[in-house]
């Protein structure tokens, strides 16, 4: 489970960051926390797997960023605030990662 521990250190980064300036959004954050998982994979059948346990990391980040206050920059939706966008963001995260983890031969990043 080490590609997993990997989302969790991006996700305590991104925690200290929205606790250091909780009025910006980091956009991309939920999609690099959901991803690093997925692509971290010895094999390609575990990408998928992976690829949900990096989501769940995310929105787990998401949810307890959310609570604490610390999500209150702009959000790039027009319809929604800063949580449902690093909600989606993650989505796609989880997505992209999936697709690159399941690329044959490759090895993105050592683990």
């Amino acid at each position: 489970m080490r590609p997993v521990a990997g989302s969790v250190v991006f996700a305590v980064v991104w925690g200290v960051a929205a606790a250091v300036s909780p009025t910006t959004t980091f956009h991309l954050a939920p999609a690099i926390v959901a991803a690093w998982a997925a692509t971290t994979r010895q094999h390609r059948t575990e990408s998928a797997r992976f690829a949900v346990a990096g989501l769940a990391v995310a929105w787990a980040a998401t949810a307890v960023l959310s609570v604490t206050g610390l999500l209150r920059g702009p959000s790039l939706l027009s319809f929604a605030g800063p949580a449902a966008e690093s909600v989606l963001a993650a989505s796609i995260g989880a997505v992209v990662g999936l697709v690159v983890g399941l690329r044959p031969g490759a090895r993105v990043i050592a683990s």
